[in-house]
């Protein structure tokens, strides 16, 4: 278990599976970006809470998911994630490849620099 002030991930939770299952929780209003991948797919289940994805490759979209949803996040798009409203929001992911920590494949860039995560207020 990797804790951090953004939240709590379990990853590789099946190690004998092909590619990583992982399993987050984002402690409320957290925002944990951006990173990419140049060799992987991740593949997102939001399980419980709402949560903006934010991705970026042709083109910069938010995504809201809520309990049930999902979204397929390509090889070499940026992306983000944000729990929204004052509750904690838990999803899995599974990567296509497992991560290596002596080739890791994951670039990394300031959080604000697709997206400014300010929510219209209605």
């Amino acid at each position: 278990m990797f804790k951090d002030t953004r939240g709590r991930s379990c990853f590789n939770v099946f190690p004998d599976i092909e590619g990583q299952l992982n399993f987050s929780i984002l402690y409320p209003n957290t925002i944990k970006a951006f990173h990419r991948h140049q060799n992987q797919e991740d593949w997102v289940l939001c399980v419980y809470g709402d949560i903006k994805v934010v991705t970026s490759g042709d083109d910069t979209e938010e995504h809201f998911l809520t309990q049930g949803d999902t979204l397929r996040i390509p090889k070499n798009t940026w992306h983000g994630f944000q729990a929204l409203a004052e509750k904690e929001a838990g999803m899995i992911y599974y990567c296509t490849k497992k991560y290596d920590p002596k080739e890791p494949d994951e670039e990394r860039e300031e959080w604000d620099k697709f997206n400014s995560w300010e929510l219209e207020k209605k």
